[in-house]
């Protein structure tokens, strides 16, 4: 399983960065829910075409194959933050699960046992030897979601007003069947070197860039569900399966083989 270093399909960790400047950040889609837990610093927190300056104990949660980075307001900065990375949702039911479709965010200072689910997490998973630790782990993040679930959340959603929200809906509703950054910029009724300009100035990245890695990512959930790579990369709108293949590789590390099961 991309990204994941124990059999349980999940990466917690606690981080501070001193004095980090841009080049400690980069852009980033996965094929896995990830909960950001932001505790200090001067960041932007960059979620698809939302952009946001997190407050102390404001938690983001991300669903797969959903844009995201962390970018400093000045120069080198203080960051820290913890980060729960998961494969999938265990023990949840269908009408839990529906409620993590969508990216939202919540301050937790006054849910005070989300807060300490964190501290709690870490503690455990630093004073247990990992063979114990793993008896109750994954029960430990159905708990989280039990939690994230029961709380009050604001959904993040961008301005429809906004070209550039445009954009991202489009690309991210239309992926498997865009084939060009031309057919991006003929749909927003924009010049295909503004949509560069909009997406150097927004993500840092190039549209073709972003298309590929929804492309990618994409694939790489449908393999983790019993999808033939032969049939993913058409699935996801790759023409040829060694442009596939490579940016398969490029993107993880790995072949899509590895990926795939059966």
């Amino acid at each position: 399983m991309n990204g994941f270093e124990n059999a349980h399909n999940y990466n917690f960790n606690v981080r501070t960065f001193y004095k980090a400047g841009p080049a400690a950040f980069n852009i980033h889609f996965h094929p896995y829910y990830e909960v950001l837990y932001f505790l200090d610093g001067d960041v932007t927190i960059n979620i698809a075409d939302i952009a946001i300056q997190p407050k102390k104990n404001d938690l983001f949660f991300i669903p797969p194959n959903t844009f995201h980075m962390v970018s400093p307001n000045k120069g080198e900065v203080l960051y820290s933050r913890y980060v729960l990375q998961f494969a999938d949702l265990p023990n949840m039911t269908a009408p839990h699960k529906a409620l993590f479709q969508n990216t939202f965010m919540l301050n937790t200072g006054s849910a005070s046992a989300i807060k300490n689910w964190f501290h709690r997490f870490e503690t455990y998973q630093s004073t247990l030897n990992p063979e114990d630790f793993g008896l109750f782990d994954r029960e430990l993040i159905t708990e989280l979601l039990f939690l994230l679930s029961a709380t009050e959340k604001q959904n993040l959603v961008g301005s429809e007003s906004s070209i550039f929200s445009f954009i991202i809906n489009y690309i991210d509703n239309n992926f498997a069947t865009i084939q060009s950054v031309e057919e991006i910029a003929s749909a927003a009724f924009i010049s295909k070197s503004y949509l560069f300009h909009l997406f150097k100035e927004r993500l840092e990245t190039s549209p073709k860039q972003y298309l590929q890695k929804k492309k990618i990512v994409a694939a790489s959930i449908l393999l983790r569900q019993g999808i033939a790579p032969s049939e993913a990369y058409r699935m996801v709108g790759f023409s040829e399966y060694s442009t596939f293949y490579r940016l398969y590789i490029k993107h993880f590390g790995i072949p899509p083989t590895k990926d795939f099961v059966k």
